[in-house]
């Protein structure tokens, strides 16, 4: 069974390496199956992202860090509390570094650089795109592939209230963690990282590397840095509110929620359907 298996892996990785050769140019090449040789993709400021592609599905491995939509235009920054508080235009925030919790980090640049640009929703839903040319922000039903995917392969949960460690977001963190049970460069005070946890840790099984960039609330505060990673989906639930889904240091699962449009959280991208 075991050499029935590794011949079906090798068909299938000599396939997958063949449609790439044959599809890709060499600036965007994709990955191999789940955690191996990341691939890459530029936006359109030219920032590069590792991609990594688990099950069917390509995702970036690295949380969004544009400043313009895909057709060029600006995304508005800078704006004060009262201005993020009242806006519905699409904007993004960075985590505000000389925050206690963002202690290590000496400039703006560096935040961007370890846990990515914060997008509100009307950002997310922008006609001019977020993500890259052949990107999207990916629906909840994307994320749920993806949890099915850990869950039927990995032998994982997703019950954000268990107390093992056997749950979907633990699998999907990355393993940068103040005091991780790992050991080595997986044991870290050093930003990027999630706070300690007694029970719970990343141990970034597919290459995903989440980590907890925290949140601009509407009300403008930052919050959340080290403890919380919040992602937008595409889809509405009421005028005000959109769903995101959270994952936290100290839990393995994730939670669906809604939040109001105003949030500055972060972006993942999924690769379209070819």
């Amino acid at each position: 069974m075991k050499a029935l298996r590794l011949s079906l892996a090798v068909i299938i990785l000599m396939g997958v390496t063949f449609f790439l050769f044959v599809s890709c140019g060499d600036d965007l090449k994709e990955v191999l199956p789940d955690n191996e040789n990341p691939g890459k993709v530029f936006d359109v400021d030219k920032n590069e992202y590792k991609t990594v592609l688990i099950g069917d599905q390509i995702w970036m491995a690295e949380n969004l860090r544009t400043s313009r939509y895909r057709d060029g235009r600006e995304i508005p920054t800078n704006l004060s509390d009262d201005e993020w508080l009242t806006t519905t235009l699409g904007a993004y925030a960075v985590y505000d570094y000389t925050l206690p919790e963002a202690e290590g980090i000496a400039s703006r640049d560096e935040m961007v650089a370890a846990y990515g640009k914060l997008y509100n929703w009307y950002a997310v839903n922008n006609t001019g795109g977020l993500c890259p040319e052949g990107w999207r922000v990916p629906k909840p039903v994307d994320w749920n592939k993806l949890f099915n995917y850990l869950i039927s392969e990995y032998g994982l949960h997703n019950n954000w209230l268990a107390d093992d460690i056997d749950g979907v977001a633990n699998a999907l963190k990355s393993c940068r963690q103040v005091d991780s049970p790992l050991g080595g460069e997986c044991d870290t005070g050093d930003h990027p990282r999630w706070d300690s946890s007694d029970t719970h840790h990343g141990f970034n099984t597919v290459g995903f590397a989440m980590l907890p960039s925290g949140d601009r609330l509407s009300s403008g505060r930052f919050t959340f840095l080290g403890s919380n990673a919040s992602f937008w989906t595409s889809q509405q639930t009421t005028p005000m509110d959109a769903m995101q889904l959270i994952m936290f240091s100290g839990s393995g699962g994730v939670l669906n929620t809604v939040n109001p449009k105003g949030w500055g959280s972060a972006v993942r991208c999924i690769r379209e359907k070819e």
